[in-house]
């Protein structure tokens, strides 16, 4: 485990083009040396513009500042609850001299490479499939994931944090003779590529997520050598890739049954007394079916309450008996809110139940149409 510390911060709501953008971001920056992961949530994308040709400009503006330490980028169509030009999180690592850092890009898409000891972290930038379809768009994705775990020496077992960003993650459409829900979708070419190039039984903690431009973005983190490696289940929520076909919405792509999506709830690294966990995206689904259908309220207290119990001693325990990490702190949380459900009120009480932590609240739609938000969290734990 390599110790990171996270920035998260807005533009300003005077700035409204992407230069001013820029030079806020490098403002912000500029006396960060060992930056390895840049996370970038974008408002909007202009019409006749890419989200390949934005990703270009950044890396063109960030190689003027970082020259040859460019870190790992990614650029996702999720518009900031505050109505700012994009929100951005920062992940640093402290550099000392038994880590060492690699930088390198296939296909123009950049990755990190940590290593300390035998231990090895991989950060990737955002691997993008534009295509209409999403299934398309999943296979072009996941191929540039292939290419980059080939390269670098890893594989798909190595993969311990995997955000799926999918464009109109609910949209359903007839396509060959068959009703066709895109999130469905992308977990069908999720199975088959993880079929293929997995050999273990256990999957990375994962958020499957809606963005506002189409096509997939995958970007994930993958560990080598961790002295501990392991799933951590809910003792409220049941595993999703155990989940019942009634609550999978359309048909399979080609086979029958259709495909679960394949993420852990949570997934635990580190030793017995300092650990780091990294939680899913999780939202208010009580073993496989969601409550409190209507109230954003009372699914973001139900969400909170299960990270909450999924995250205790005890739990962890449950799945790793020699653990000891007593103090938990939340280094990172991210919310996805539904259109027209973000409300201050709603933020407050979030930001009560993480009173030390930066909040980047985004909106985004959620995997099922009677999910209103979905919280994510990355916590550390000390002995």
């Amino acid at each position: 485990m390599i110790p990171k510390s996270y920035t998260l911060f807005d533009t300003p709501l005077y700035i409204q083009e992407e230069s001013q953008a820029m030079d806020f971001v490098l403002q912000k920056i500029a006396d960060k040396k060992q930056i390895v992961k840049i996370h970038i949530s974008l408002a909007s994308i202009l019409e006749g513009d890419t989200l390949p040709n934005i990703y270009l400009r950044w890396c063109n503006f960030l190689r003027k500042h970082f020259k040859e330490q460019l870190p790992a980028l990614t650029l996702v169509c999720q518009a900031p609850c505050n109505h700012a030009y994009l929100s951005a999180e920062i992940v640093e690592f402290t550099p000392v001299s038994e880590v060492l850092r690699v930088n390198g890009q296939v296909e123009g898409v950049l990755y990190v490479l940590l290593s300390k000891n035998e231990y090895q972290e991989l950060w990737t930038s955002g691997l993008y499939g534009g295509d209409t379809q999403t299934n398309v768009s999943a296979t072009i994705a996941f191929e540039q994931l292939k290419s980059i775990l080939e390269i670098t020496g890893f594989t798909f077992d190595d993969i311990v944090r995997q955000w799926n960003y999918i464009g109109d993650i609910l949209g359903e459409n007839a396509e060959g003779g068959k009703h066709l829900q895109n999130y469905q979708v992308f977990n069908e070419v999720r199975d088959l590529y993880y079929k293929n190039n997995k050999q273990e039984q256990s999957y990375p903690a994962a958020t499957g997520i809606g963005m506002a431009n189409q096509g997939i973005i995958i970007d994930v983190i993958a560990v080598k050598n961790s002295a501990r490696n392991i799933p951590i289940q809910s003792p409220i929520q049941k595993n999703a890739h155990g989940y019942e076909q009634n609550v999978l919405v359309g048909e399979s792509l080609d086979t029958h049954p259709k495909k679960t999506p394949l993420f852990e709830r949570a997934r635990l690294l580190g030793g017995n007394d300092n650990a780091e966990l990294y939680v899913s995206g999780t939202a208010s689904i009580k073993g496989q079916d969601t409550i409190d259908k209507e109230n954003v309220l009372a699914q973001a207290k139900n969400t909170i309450c299960f990270i909450h119990e999924l995250c205790q001693q005890n739990n962890i325990k449950q799945n790793f008996q020699d653990f000891i990490g007593k103090t938990m702190e939340y280094k990172r949380v991210r919310v996805y809110v539904k259109p027209l459900q973000y409300t201050l009120t709603l933020e407050k009480n979030i930001q009560a139940m993480y009173p030390t932590t930066n909040i980047n609240m985004l909106t985004a739609d959620i995997c099922r149409d009677d999910l209103l938000i979905e919280i994510e969290a990355d916590l550390i734990y000390l002995s």
